[in-house]
């Protein structure tokens, strides 16, 4: 990611909205002991959700990226896809985020290869 300019935040209600929005994506948590203690990653994105609202805190995504939106303030689900680092091979969104109330910075991250793969699995 670029250097990090701007901080905005988004409670994980608005995140699992946002996630259950984006049907058929497989996500991945890197460096936030929270989530990956309760959830085995990668995950589909209603999964992620489901958790995000168990826990119910406010995250802070921060970014290169001006949007128009002061600093520091709430966002909703509306917003966050202009925040996503896509400048990767696959054109994956990326989001460097960590809770409200930590220090710990973590990544969350879309995973289209794990999406493929799990595509075609059938579950029954």
């Amino acid at each position: 990611m670029s250097t990090v300019k701007h901080h905005y935040i988004i409670s994980s209600e608005e995140l699992a909205r946002w996630l259950e929005s984006q049907p058929g994506t497989w996500w991945l948590v890197d460096g936030d002991p929270l989530l990956t203690s309760r959830i085995g990653f990668p995950c589909p994105s209603d999964e992620l959700a489901e958790e995000l609202r168990r826990i119910g805190k406010n995250i802070v995504i921060a970014t290169d990226k001006a949007i128009g939106v002061d600093d520091g303030r709430q966002i909703d689900s509306l917003v966050l896809p202009r925040l996503a680092d896509t400048d990767n091979r696959y054109h994956e969104k990326n989001f460097l985020a960590r809770w409200q109330s930590a220090d710990t910075e973590w990544l969350l991250s879309e995973d289209k290869s794990a999406a493929e793969a799990f595509a075609d699995v059938s579950w029954e």
